[in-house]
């Protein structure tokens, strides 16, 4: 039985992407390991090897970031999927002890790197072009690299890479069970930070009789003080939930809400974000930003309502809109769950995931 090993550099209930990718190798007889931060468990058949929260950027990426590598080759995967690009730095290593190895590049990180406000301004797209000629150069070397949308219809990888594979980031379609009426409240899950529009959904919230729920984990201490400085009659933080209890605060909801501002990738993916296609599968109506993606693919499927995630009032203004109105709103959400169950589901991209790893292992 061949083993495939994950290192992803946040905690166990902030990597869906991850999980869902370990569950369908799980499932198809593959022997799983994951490393990333937190404790050490058994979760469902999968190992989660964990690692202590890095106290600062340069502990993650230069001494964190190497003991997981290290846990990563004692537990003797043939495949090491790296899902973080400073884990990039061990992959000549790896290479030369055997393994396979595959980038699974959730960011267009030259791109985003563009936008980091703890790189200064004048050096940015120094660093950018910088990291895009060592990605480039490294991904030559390994086996594969795995990315879940084009831009603009392009890989940014072709060219780039040995094996470039798009991997979208649908939902695994189970069976949600959602009891009972769903409250006055909108809810956003995920990473928290200004650029995906954490301070803008706040904003709006005050502007309505409904509540905002927060569930994820913020990108720093002083903008969670920020945020959890509104009252917490409107905007209510959980922290980082599992996925079942995440899933049951959806089931309390009325609303999916994400606003990504137009910053870095965002507004050029052709893709929706992956909580997206959580309330989707929910069968919540989302609001979300009015991007070229997610204005075709709503205009198609009528799953929501696309917004100025700049304008608060426009943001408030849908929210409100779908809870006086629990019918349409349902309606909103019975086209998301039918959406997802015909079209944005992981079973597709399963077999491509699948079929990369039996390719790679017979190399």
């Amino acid at each position: 039985m061949a083993k495939i090993c994950h290192i992803e550099i946040t905690p166990a209930d902030a990597m869906p992407r991850v999980w869902r990718e370990a569950e369908s190798a799980r499932d198809h007889g593959f022997s799983v390991v994951i490393v990333g931060e937190g404790r050490n468990e058994e979760r469902n058949g999968i190992s989660y090897m964990g690692f202590e929260k890095a106290p600062g950027r340069f502990h993650r990426f230069f001494i964190r970031s190497r003991k997981m590598v290290n846990a990563a080759i004692a537990s003797d995967a043939d495949i090491i999927q790296l899902h973080s690009p400073e884990l990039l730095l061990y992959a000549g290593k790896l290479k030369q002890l055997g393994r396979k190895v595959i980038f699974d590049s959730h960011e267009n990180y030259p791109t985003q790197i563009l936008g980091k406000p703890y790189i200064p301004l004048f050096l940015r797209k120094l660093v950018s072009k910088a990291y895009s000629a060592f990605e480039t150069a490294v991904c030559r070397r390994i086996d594969a690299v795995l990315s879940p949308c084009t831009f603009h219809g392009a890989d940014i990888f072709e060219g780039r890479a040995k094996r470039s594979v798009i991997i979208a980031n649908y939902s695994r379609t189970v069976p949600v069970i959602l009891a009972g009426e769903p409250q006055r409240q909108a809810v956003h899950a995920g990473l928290l930070t200004p650029e995906r529009g954490i301070t803008k959904a706040a904003e709006a919230i005050m502007k309505t009789d409904g509540k905002l729920i927060l569930c994820g984990a913020f990108a720093n201490e002083d903008y969670q003080a920020k945020i959890t400085a509104y009252p917490a009659e409107k905007v209510d933080y959980r922290g980082l939930l599992d996925r079942r209890t995440l899933f049951e605060v959806y089931g309390t909801c009325a609303v999916g809400v994400s606003t990504l501002l137009p910053v870095g990738q965002y507004a050029n993916t052709d893709n929706l974000s992956t909580k997206i296609y959580e309330y989707m599968q929910c069968g919540m109506p989302v609001v979300m930003s009015d991007f070229p993606y997610a204005k075709a693919k709503n205009e198609q499927y009528h799953f929501g309502i696309c917004v100025d995630p700049e304008n608060e009032t426009e943001i408030a203004e849908a929210i409100q809109y779908l809870l006086d109105h629990p019918e349409e709103a349902r309606r909103m959400g019975e086209n998301g769950r039918r959406a997802v169950e015909e079209a944005f589901n992981w079973s597709v991209e399963e077999k491509k995931l699948l079929a990369l790893y039996e390719d790679i292992l017979k190399d």
